[in-house]
């Protein structure tokens, strides 16, 4: 709408019908003079109302941004007002300890030194505590070179070991990679793995521990002793 239309176009409104024709004909002259129409007219109003429905769907798409933006901006101050908690209790973490620090130091000293003295003076470390263990594990190793060969693993059993009773498993398998002979042919080991834990009586009897762990049913007791020979010299034996 151009100045003239904005002058004449509000005349329309008269109850003067003379007033309503003349107002007509000087626009009509104006839209033969300008090349303008009522028509164009029209459809400046119909740009004029899509432009402002596009700019009201801006302004929301930019309210819901800016909701957005708010709503992240808000979740970030918490966070840093969290690591701002999670920093001070860390600094009265390290203020504890910097003044603690010769008491912890002088507690960590009296562990260590408790377990030194343990290691080399506590019990089993006495000349015939060593001296026992020792013949212990050399009578587990003559049983392992002794031990009639098998492919498998035996039912625990209690022998006598150095005087003592032991539970006692003894594991045969076959070891082909690790040996060969002077012209460098592979030679097949036959070995024995002895498996042992002291026995404990009772009742008579003795309490027989288990040799699988759960869940996934691995062997529990220590391997203490092992012997291969060649399988010429070791005969297979069921």
């Amino acid at each position: 709408m151009d100045a003239i239309e904005k002058k004449f176009i509000p005349q329309l409104d008269s109850s003067v019908e003379s007033v309503q024709r003349m107002v007509l004909r000087q626009l009509q002259t104006h839209h033969e003079n300008t090349g303008r129409s009522w028509r164009g007219h029209v459809a400046e109003c119909e740009e004029l109302e899509n432009t402002a429905a596009q700019q009201a769907a801006d302004i929301a798409a930019l309210s819901n941004h800016n909701a957005q933006l708010q709503a992240a901006n808000e979740r970030w101050r918490k966070l840093f007002m969290s690591w701002q908690t999670v920093g001070a209790r860390l600094r009265s973490l390290r203020e504890w300890i910097a003044w603690q620090r010769a008491r912890v130091l002088a507690g960590a000293s009296v562990l260590v030194m408790g377990a030194v003295i343990w290691n080399f003076y506590g019990p089993g470390t006495g000349p015939a505590a060593v001296a026992e263990r020792q013949k212990v594990e050399r009578a587990l190793n003559a049983m392992a070179a002794n031990w009639q060969w098998g492919e498998g693993e035996t039912e625990p059993q209690v022998h006598p070991v150095a005087g003592l009773a032991y539970w006692v498993i003894g594991r045969g398998y076959t070891e082909t990679d690790l040996h060969a002979d002077a012209s460098g042919q592979p030679v097949e080991m036959h070995c024995i793995q002895i498996y042992a834990k002291p026995a404990v009586a009772d009742s008579g009897a003795y309490l027989k521990p288990a040799s699988r762990t759960a869940p996934f049913g691995s062997f529990s007791w220590p391997e203490r002793a092992t012997s291969c020979r060649p399988s010429t010299i070791r005969k297979a034996e069921k």
